[in-house]
């Protein structure tokens, strides 16, 4: 998994990174009967133009898949990159790493009670279609993470108090739809 803070695990137990999307999707694949070995390369703070720098080691890995998770920094006023700018990096990644081996997720739900005029649902909704037209163009499949948390009775149990990062429901939401992918995937293969 290719992402930012989220996927770093930013905030959950500990300030700077945890594990927790690793261990969620592998027991989750697990119980599926689905063997799954997660590596995440997550970068607290990180955009899109900045993961290119990095994407690297996301290509040595030479993963099976490789979900995409960016936006949510790219959309935020304190170094905002373009929604246009965001797509052609999104291509950039997709090209370089294969599109049959990527996943696109779209940016998540944000509760706007906490620094809206950084960070919004708006914008990240923006960003959001970029993702999906990239996966359009690219015929690359995109996971709406903003839909499915948006469609949650109260979306903010999935966040910290900073209204941004991941609680432990948080998680178990983007576990669930990145593991119900896969099993569908291996479904179709079979």
């Amino acid at each position: 998994m290719f992402g930012d803070s989220i996927t770093n695990g930013y905030g959950y137990q500990s300030a700077s990174a945890s594990h927790i999307l690793k261990e969620k999707c592998e027991l989750l694949a697990s119980q599926n009967g689905l063997a799954l070995d997660v590596h995440l390369h997550g970068l607290n703070g990180d955009t899109s133009r900045r993961a290119m720098e990095r994407l690297s080691l996301v290509l040595k890995e030479e993963a099976d898949r490789v979900f995409i998770f960016f936006g949510a920094n790219d959309s935020a006023n304190y170094e905002p990159i373009s929604p246009v700018s965001f797509y052609r990096y999104l291509e950039d990644m997709i090209e370089q790493i294969g599109p049959r081996k990527v996943v696109l997720i779209t940016p998540p739900y944000h509760n706007d009670k906490f620094e809206p005029d950084l960070r919004n649902n708006k914008n990240l909704l923006r960003y959001g279609e970029q993702t999906k037209a990239a996966g359009q163009a690219q015929n690359v499949p995109v996971l709406d993470l903003h839909a499915t948390m948006s469609a949650l009775t109260d979306p903010n149990l999935c966040l910290q108090e900073d209204g941004l990062h991941f609680s432990e429901l948080g998680y178990e939401v983007l576990s669930e739809l990145m593991v119900q992918f896969l099993i569908k995937e291996a479904k179709l293969k079979e």
